[in-house]
């Protein structure tokens, strides 16, 4: 029974990067987030019905439309999208990371609460359905929403049903969160590419099977991470690290000797040495 569950998994896993290599390979542009968000919920939805959830983001959109009007200002485009997608739609958020099923979109879009970096892929691509560009922002301690019209940048706070957040706030917000040991920085408020987004969704996922023990569905975020950002030495270094877990020693090897080639100094790198050393163990023993 074990191996069947992991074979599945593997399946999973397996779908997932293709879908997501598969988008990332295509000119820049000619992708969006929630196509992005929907390749990664693969990894819980092998068979996913991506249609059925772009319809919902459809019909969300056309909602928004209506309680926009002809607003053009960003606070009162973002009022009228926030009141689709939280009073019309239903849509909740959960700050804590509880479960996957907060990081998935098509269980968002089903009525699981959403993390605020996912209530950010709904709220940006309800917001291209109404002819409004938004931007995510990957603030140290909130996930945030940007705006810019004539030369002027707008934020807006997921967390709290989108509301309208000043430089200043943030600026107070970064300093209670982390005690006064964190600086503000303006660089903290520019925007980040969409393949950045769909890289912090996978990182919340990862962290959530890691504590579960759950290993096989932690390489498989691991292996989503690599396939945004190859060279990521942390998640060479996890990738590594979990296939040891798993006991595929030679796999986890050449994940460790990948790591010192390119971070022989690196801070973790006795750490991996250590390991690297466990795994030849291993597989001399296998």
């Amino acid at each position: 029974m074990r191996s069947y569950i992991v074979q599945g998994k593997a399946t999973m896993s397996r779908n997932a990067i293709e879908a997501l290599d598969e988008l990332l390979s295509r000119p820049e542009g000619s992708w969006n987030l929630a196509e992005g968000a929907l390749a990664i919920a693969r990894l819980e939805q092998p068979n996913l019905d991506e249609p059925r959830y772009i319809a919902m983001l459809d019909a969300l959109g056309r909602r928004a439309r209506r309680h926009v009007g002809e607003a053009r200002h960003p606070r009162f485009v973002a009022a009228g999208i926030a009141r689709a997608m939280f009073w019309d739609g239903h849509i909740a958020c959960e700050e804590a990371l509880d479960t996957s099923e907060h990081c998935l979109l098509d269980r968002v879009l089903e009525g699981a609460p959403a993390t605020p970096t996912m209530l950010a892929v709904i709220f940006i691509e309800v917001g291209r359905r109404c002819g409004f560009r938004f931007e995510g922002v990957g603030f140290p301690s909130r996930f945030l929403v940007r705006r810019d019209v004539y030369d002027r940048a707008c934020f807006f706070d997921p967390l709290h049903k989108c509301r309208p957040i000043s430089a200043e706030e943030c600026r107070e917000l970064l300093e209670s969160s982390s005690g006064g040991r964190k600086q503000f920085r303006e660089g903290f408020l520019r925007p980040i590419t969409s393949a950045q987004i769909l890289a912090r969704i996978v990182a919340d996922l990862k962290s959530i099977y890691w504590r579960r023990a759950d290993h096989a569905r932690a390489l498989a975020a691991i292996k989503l991470l690599l396939t945004i950002r190859p060279d990521d030495p942390r998640e060479i270094r996890d990738h590594g690290r979990v296939l040891l877990l798993l006991e595929r020693f030679a796999e986890a090897i050449a994940s460790f000797e990948r790591y010192l080639s390119h971070n022989p100094r690196g801070e973790d790198a006795d750490v991996v040495r250590m390991l690297l050393r466990e795994a030849r163990a291993g597989h001399t023993l296998g």
